[in-house]
């Protein structure tokens, strides 16, 4: 894993859309399209991934990410396999959006 690794000493305060802290162990939900609340249910617009937070890491050039360890995913409504045990990079909530909107909020803990 990358050298970059933020341990808990260092991590960001970040919190999830109820105002969750989102620490180092927290089972948490990514959604693929945040913008889409459809995409955030069960049903066919479905489209998460949920894991762990194992870390942040600041390999990447424009923010510091989230180091989550996939063990369930959805995508179109159906659960997959493919990404499990890999680990996915969604940027910090709090971050501010290159696009669109006014800060990342996309990983929320789960349910």
């Amino acid at each position: 894993m990358s050298e970059n690794l933020t341990t808990q000493l260092d991590l960001p305060s970040t919190y999830d859309n109820d105002n969750n802290a989102l620490e180092i162990g927290t089972r948490v939900r990514s959604f693929d399209f945040p913008f889409n609340e459809e995409s955030k249910e069960e049903g066919p617009r479905a489209c998460w991934i949920e894991g762990p937070i194992e870390g942040v890491c600041r390999d990447f050039p424009d923010c510091p990410r989230y180091v989550i360890r996939v063990d369930r995913q959805v995508f179109a409504g159906k659960e997959k396999t493919d990404l499990i045990g890999e680990c996915i990079y969604p940027p910090l909530n709090g971050t501010p959006r290159s696009f669109g909107g006014e800060f990342c909020d996309g990983v929320w803990r789960a349910p």
